[in-house]
């Protein structure tokens, strides 16, 4: 039987369109990646606060990031979030999205956790078909932002 990603041991995280929304191209975004401007989103986008919302229910969850960018820009993202989540997430670089599945299996044996263990948020279609091919879960953002809005709305704890 399948996991529900709520039984999720880890959690992988994409970046781009994922938890932070851009809603325009940064200026200088190499550059700034490089040199570690740690003001770089402000003003180019949003975090995706629905998806913040269920990640904060997985406090004492292994939490990592697995973002399709240049090394150097780890630094900048897991700065980024540890400010919105309150803690430090581990940040990983791949140079093609399809990369992010054995970084998850190197994940996954570090832990010691099965495959059925690890769930995948990702805006990318096709890593998440690849996900799951390999035997993990793996949902795309906008399935977890729905079933968080509406519980949100059923407990009446929504703005």
């Amino acid at each position: 039987m399948e996991n529900k990603y709520t039984d999720a041991k880890i959690i992988c995280i994409d970046f781009d369109n994922t938890i932070f929304i851009p809603e325009k191209e940064i200026d200088n975004y190499e550059w700034k990646m490089f040199h570690h401007d740690m003001n770089i989103y402000n003003g180019y986008g949003k975090p995706n606060l629905l998806l913040l919302e269920f990640l904060r229910q997985y406090e004492y969850t292994p939490m990592y990031c697995i973002t399709h960018d240049s090394s150097y820009a780890c630094e900048v993202k897991r700065n980024y979030i540890q400010s919105l989540l309150d803690r430090d997430v581990p940040t990983f670089a791949v140079s093609n999205p399809d990369e992010k599945i054995p970084v998850m299996e190197v994940i996954a044996n570090t832990n010691n956790m099965a495959k059925s263990d690890v769930l995948l948020v990702d805006d990318r279609q096709r890593t998440i078909e690849l996900a799951h091919i390999d035997g993990f879960m793996a949902e795309i953002p906008q399935r977890i932002m729905q079933d968080i809005y509406i519980n949100l709305h059923k407990t009446g704890n929504a703005d």
